[in-house]
């Protein structure tokens, strides 16, 4: 056999222990939303999980009208179950695998026939080293996860939306990528004031004005997202979300976050001091330290991991400065920095 045909085999191999492993998972959970499916499955990244399932629609079915029943509990616009045949559940050892790579007879391999029962222990170390070489491939990840965001982003039937752009196509997306940005951070601005309406009794003429406000700033200019003398507040809201799929910000991210809060306690910036900062600077902001201050962030499974261990470092590198979840707090302290998860649906009296 030459190298490229093993090569081949080894490829596929990953492919199909990943497929396996899609299938045994959603046996166990019915209906799952890409992130948790790669999540609890341990096929990563998302795309590898989403192209697997693509490939094998006649396996695996999509639904749009069940919340899904990972740790995200969210209604996702896509979410994978795996259908009942007319016999009863599906079992793995029926299913015939659809990763179009073949042996010299051109016939598809079954799962079992490649795998057995078991992870592939024969050549195991070759399989990981080439698996990990070869069954990436940028180009098609970079492609699958364009295509995927925009159709599910405009509710469009899946195509190949990339496939149609030049690169003067590509420019103009990328340059309202700051657009994206600042409607996003608006757009949880409105969510936190009608937070704050509920949670801090703000009447509506008040959260009136703050909407105002807030639409009427330019976008990216100094200040908090939401700054009030009556009642005396201010919040900062972030839209970060954790690259690469992972539960971690990452260091841009972190530093914008601390920087935030740091600015709330009355603190200057990571490297810059608070002399030399201009009397317009947030930090001179009068009444800031009887203010109540809040940061608000998207709420998501992998946003709530971030912030989980971004809380901790914060908390070690800054002593005695408070930073707490809002989540059951019924007095709010202006000695504590309050952690404000938000959605962008309506918010509902009681919850947090």
């Amino acid at each position: 056999m030459s190298d490229h045909k093993d090569t081949s085999l080894v490829t596929m191999s990953a492919r199909i222990t990943n497929l396996k492993r899609i299938i045994n998972c959603l046996s166990e959970h019915r209906h799952l939303c890409d992130d948790c499916l790669s999540s609890e499955s341990g096929v990563a990244p998302r795309q590898t999980v989403n192209r697997l399932c693509r490939e094998n629609s006649h396996l695996i079915s999509e639904c749009d009208d069940q919340p899904c029943e990972g740790q995200c509990r969210k209604e996702h616009k896509i979410l994978r179950f795996l259908p009942r045949q007319s016999g009863g559940d599906t079992h793995e050892d029926e299913l015939e695998v659809t990763v179009r790579a073949s042996d010299e007879a051109g016939a598809i391999p079954k799962v079992d026939d490649i795998l057995g029962d078991t992870e592939p222990s024969e050549n195991s170390d070759l399989v990981q080293q080439r698996s990990a070489n070869s069954d990436f491939s940028r180009k098609e990840y970079l492609h699958d996860n364009f295509n995927a965001i925009i159709a599910r982003a405009l509710d469009l039937k899946p195509a190949d939306y990339l496939g149609r752009l030049s690169l003067d196509g590509l420019m103009d997306l990328k340059a309202i990528t700051s657009n994206i940005h600042a409607v996003i951070t608006l757009k949880l601005t409105f969510a936190l004031v009608d937070w704050l309406q509920i949670h801090l009794n703000v009447k509506p003429e008040q959260a009136r004005a703050l909407n105002d406000a807030a639409d009427a700033t330019k976008p990216f200019v100094s200040g908090f997202d939401i700054d009030s003398s009556d009642p005396n507040l201010v919040a900062e809201v972030k839209g970060n979300i954790p690259v690469k799929g992972g539960s971690a910000f990452e260091a841009a991210q972190v530093k914008g976050l601390t920087d935030d809060v740091r600015q709330m306690f009355g603190l200057p910036p990571n490297g810059k001091f608070a002399e030399r900062m201009s009397v317009r600077s947030k930090i001179h902001r009068p009444n800031l330290g009887s203010a109540m201050k809040f940061l608000g962030v998207f709420d998501s499974a992998r946003v709530r991991a971030a912030v989980s261990k971004w809380m901790e470092t914060f908390r070690k590198a800054h002593a005695g400065r408070k930073v707490e979840l809002a989540e059951g707090v019924v007095s709010y302290d202006p000695d504590t920095v309050y952690v404000v998860f938000l959605t962008l649906g309506p918010a509902k009296k009681g919850e947090d």
